[in-house]
């Protein structure tokens, strides 16, 4: 999902990830899908202008809702109309990922209750104080809390669909998107 005033490398790194699985993998591992709350184009909070492909109320039944963060998810949290909507489409959805503090929402939401979770360390305080025996994780890139799945910021978020791609497609297929997007890990070994 987009909405204005999200980050965009929470929205990009992971659709490149996906994407680019689709390309060297399987051309259909992944069906992306860009949905606004009403169909229309969004800005970010970079400024890049991101074009959707329909509206929150018109998606399918999602395999994976990813939440980007940013300013606007924060303002979301003020919209009851779109809270609503989002809570709609995570009900219909079979996992749910937050990257950086797209956390707040799915806090918001009650999905953080009583899970471990991460986000970007500067809303970590936010991010918890919304849920009920949430467990912050500064330790962590991101949390697989089962159905629901949280980045720390921004970068995580490329690990995050990292580790999705693994868990759709097996260890062999991350490779090859890993070697594709020329992903490095952290201690700059391949």
């Amino acid at each position: 999902m987009v909405f204005p005033d999200m980050e965009l490398l929470d929205f990009a790194g992971p659709y490149e990830v996906f994407s680019s699985a689709n390309l060297c993998v399987d051309a259909r591992a992944f069906d992306l899908l860009v949905l606004s709350a009403d169909g229309g184009d969004i800005q970010t909070a970079n400024g890049v202008q991101i074009g959707a492909e329909g509206s929150w109320a018109e998606s399918p039944d999602p395999d994976i809702l990813l939440i980007p963060g940013g300013d606007g998810a924060r303002m979301l949290l003020d919209e009851s109309e779109a809270m609503e909507m989002i809570s709609g489409l995570v009900r219909r959805s079979e996992r749910v990922a937050s990257i950086c503090s797209g956390a707040r929402i799915l806090a918001r939401l009650g999905l953080l209750d009583g899970r471990e979770f991460t986000t970007h360390r500067s809303v970590a305080d936010a991010v918890w104080a919304d849920t009920s025996g949430g467990k912050y994780r500064a330790d962590l890139r991101y949390v697989d809390a089962g159905r629901v799945l949280t980045s720390a910021g921004v970068t995580a978020g490329i690990d995050l669909a990292l580790h999705l791609v693994d868990q759709s497609l097996g260890s062999e297929k991350l490779e090859e998107v890993e070697s594709y997007i020329e992903y490095k890990k952290k201690d700059g070994r391949a």
